[in-house]
């Protein structure tokens, strides 16, 4: 922000509103003056008309071609008139001649025409028209002196008051300002209240009343100082026996956080365990029914005597191949429950989704839930798989809640992968007629949840919020959707696209 002194300012303003002020009652006076001129010429065109109108009668009677040219011209000569014109009454031109600085214009502002009636035997004869033409440029030109004087009487008097207000403005205010200004500008801000100003003032004015307050101002702040100084110390004592309770305080409370948020973590992991105990049992139910008939199978054919050694074959092979799903669904659940949230690993976010979603794939089946994955390929991201499953894992579970809670006919649940950019974007999608608007805003909070508390924790959501957020630096966000076929609720998992350090 620039500096300028306030005297500058104000002889600033005042000169300029006395500028406009002259500038406008300059122009409403050259506006006034032209207006009169305008007024006076139609007056002045008929008495021109009414001087030459008998030596042009004269002239057009006895047919004297000389003297209507000579009349004609005295009339052109006139200030008022930059063109004539004289027709007969069979509108031949008699005459017509125009000044050469001006272009006759049959809409010119002035025109002034009458007719030349010759009594004779006291009848009344036409003889001719004549018409008298003056404009506004014209005009101007005929008032261009008292315009000029106009304008340099408002210039004299502006540029004397100009000078005028210069000297008084600098000898009244400038000068005594500056002087008051220099002062309270050496004032040191350690020793401003051992200074004074000291100003020397011919009268008492505005100035010298302000450098009295501020004279009584700095006693103000010299009695105050000490005072403050007082309260500053005994302040501060209190205030660090404050900051050393309030700390104590803090630490016992990060003491306290970090204790709920391990038993926060610690019951979701229950609370998942409990559920992958479910999907265990969907998953080696099958296999496990597999396995019994076969030996069945195989004792009845012994007893009956039916037995071969194809069959002993195809029973043990069938028996080893159930078993070896039964060894793979215990390693994928024990890839799924590793504590260690520190690791990290390059994964394909595609292959992840898979398989958590072959964990609840058989309790999917089990409650005739049409599981549809729509995923992008070569997805690879830096982070931990084994958290990125929990989340996927705890939103597919509570879908399959809700779409049993509300009974749902034809269950659908659809994963779709993309990848906008270096931005991964997963959206969990289900038909269960969606979450109600006044407990949407609810669902990651902990401890809230719509279940039974039998049946839920709260923690699940609110885990996978913090998971996200936490470990990913990403979003979680949940909203209701509706098409022609379909209601439901759709999660939205966005984070950004990691590579290994």
């Amino acid at each position: 922000m620039k500096n300028r002194s306030l005297s500058w300012q104000l002889l600033r303003s005042v000169l300029v509103i006395y500028i406009l002020i002259t500038i406008l009652i300059t122009s409403v006076h050259i506006f006034i003056t032209y207006n009169n001129s305008k007024k006076n010429i139609q007056s002045e065109l008929q008495n021109i008309g009414n001087i030459f109108e008998p030596s042009l009668k004269s002239a057009i009677w006895h047919l004297d071609e000389e003297q209507i040219v000579s009349v004609g011209k005295s009339i052109l000569n006139m200030t008022e008139i930059y063109a004539v014109e004289i027709r007969s009454k069979e509108n031949k031109v008699l005459y017509s001649e125009q000044q050469l600085a001006f272009e006759k214009n049959e809409k010119s502002e002035f025109v002034h025409s009458f007719d030349l009636i010759y009594s004779y035997n006291k009848e009344d004869i036409l003889l001719a028209k004549v018409t008298l033409y003056s404009s506004s440029e014209l005009i101007l030109q005929m008032s261009q002196v008292d315009f000029f004087l106009l304008i340099l009487n408002a210039m004299i008097k502006s540029i004397a008051l100009v000078v005028l207000f210069f000297i008084v403005f600098k000898n009244y205010l400038k000068t005594p300002l500056s002087e008051l200004l220099s002062q309270v500008s050496k004032i040191k801000e350690k020793e401003q209240i051992k200074n004074k100003l000291n100003v020397q003032f011919e009268e008492k004015n505005e100035l010298s009343l302000l450098q009295d307050r501020f004279n009584e101002l700095i006693e103000y702040i010299k009695s105050e100082e000490q005072l403050k100084l007082d309260l500053v110390n005994s302040q501060k004592e209190k205030l660090e026996i404050e900051v050393a309770k309030r700390t104590e305080e803090l630490s016992k409370t990060i003491t306290q956080l970090k204790a709920k948020d391990v038993m926060l973590q610690q019951q979701t992991r229950l609370a998942a365990l409990g559920e992958m105990i479910g999907n265990i049992a969907h998953q080696w139910r099958q296999p496990l029914s597999v396995i019994t008939t076969a030996s069945s199978g195989l004792q009845m054919k012994k007893e009956y005597g039916f037995l071969e050694d194809k069959d002993i074959d195809n029973t043990n092979n069938l028996i080893l191949k159930n078993a070896d799903f039964l060894s793979k669904t215990i390693d994928n659940f024990r890839n799924f429950f590793q504590f260690d949230n520190s690791q990290k690993t390059l994964f394909d976010v595609k292959k992840s989704i898979e398989n958590t979603a072959e964990i609840v794939r058989a309790s999917y089946d089990n409650h005739f839930i049409k599981l549809d994955l729509n995923l992008q390929e070569n997805i690879i991201t830096f982070g931990n798989e084994n958290l990125f499953s929990q989340i996927v894992l705890n939103i597919l579970s509570n879908a399959k809640d809700a779409l049993l809670q509300n009974n749902i006919e034809n269950k659908k649940v659809l994963i779709k992968l993309v990848q906008d950019k270096n931005k991964i974007i997963v959206k969990i999608r289900d038909n269960a007629k969606g979450i109600p608007k006044d407990i949407i805003n609810k669902v990651f909070d902990p401890y809230f949840t719509t279940k039974h508390k039998s049946q839920g924790t709260g923690l699940g959501l609110y885990m996978s919020m913090q998971i996200i957020q936490t470990h990913f630096s990403g979003t979680l966000f949940v909203s209701n959707y509706q098409t022609i076929e379909d209601t439901g609720a759709c999660f939205e998992i966005t984070f950004l696209q990691q590579k290994q350090s």
